[in-house]
């Protein structure tokens, strides 16, 4: 496991939360992912770049004082001016173990935020025909602003998801061919061009301005949207989390009740959103796919 913050020697050893059992196998992921935190977090502070924690992030922070139980990953999000200028600033930044991956830095990567991710680990055994870093990750999230007006707010809306559909047409497409063909259309296409195409979704989403009177939302997620209000955010309330302390909105509760519902300090077990991956910390992602590659 290679690390640029190691955790304290007693974090990494099996313990039981909430009736639930935690391996040091699984501490050993939470430190790898919290090391990716770590650097993030410090990234942003040189920047001064705005970053709260998301999701069930956020929610073990307020419930736990760290990760879910059962949870296996670290969400963070970002109004899209400070999104924007952490991609921009990230190739220089972010050095080895980890990699900063979206579509510009990865073109084989799919997915429509940024993810860090540590080169020396994998976050799973099987590939397939994946020719991007598959190493642990975090997700980083841009949070994207949407019309106050009803009218434009469908408008705004129905562009995302023209666009947002286009691209995945085109990674469909792109996703077997050999990457000389890929590569190709890449650099001298438009309609054949999945970064062109992402530029353009990325550019629809940034025409509305994140100031604080306007609903946010994490478009790109793909699935059901949650709107939050942008005036919950403000400057950042640093929470502990684990060995570590991790930035919530200014207003977390209200941020909370309108992901989870107002009983969201209850606890309720819940599979990871990341299904049976089986992350491991000893190996890399590029020594697995090349065991895969030779049968």
């Amino acid at each position: 496991m290679i690390l640029k913050n190691y955790p304290p020697a007693e974090f990494l050893h099996a313990e039981e939360r909430n009736g639930y059992p935690i391996s040091e196998d699984m501490k050993r992921v939470w430190a790898v992912e919290l090391d990716m935190v770590m650097e993030l977090l410090q990234i942003c502070k040189r920047h001064n770049l705005r970053i709260y924690a998301d999701g069930g992030t956020l929610l073990g922070a307020v419930r736990h004082k760290g990760f879910i139980p059962w949870d296996d990953d670290i969400d963070m999000m970002m109004p899209r001016e400070d999104y924007d200028r952490l991609v921009e600033i990230a190739p220089t930044e972010f050095s080895y173990p980890h990699f900063f991956q979206t579509l510009y830095t990865d073109p084989r990567y799919g997915r429509r935020h940024a993810q860090v991710r540590n080169v020396e680990t994998a976050e799973g055994t099987d590939f397939g025909t994946a020719r991007y870093c598959r190493g642990i990750f975090i997700d980083i999230f841009p949070l994207d602003a949407f019309p106050d007006n009803p009218r434009a707010f469908s408008k705004h809306f129905r562009r995302i998801k023209a666009a947002k559909n286009r691209l995945k047409l085109t990674q469909r497409f792109f996703k077997h061919l050999p990457d000389f063909i890929y590569s190709f259309c890449r650099k001298h296409t438009k309609c054949l061009s999945d970064e062109f195409i992402y530029r353009n979704y990325e550019g629809i989403l940034r025409s509305v301005s994140t100031d604080d009177n306007r609903l946010w939302s994490e478009v790109s997620l793909g699935y059901n949207i949650s709107f939050l209000d942008g005036s919950d955010f403000g400057e950042a309330e640093y929470l502990d989390f684990e060995y570590i302390k991790i930035p919530a909105p200014h207003e977390w509760h209200k941020v909370l009740v309108r992901f989870f519902g107002k009983d969201y300090m209850t606890p309720r077990q819940a599979p990871s959103i990341h299904g049976p991956l089986k992350f491991n910390t000893e190996k890399s992602y590029r020594a697995i796919y090349k065991k895969v590659l030779k049968g």
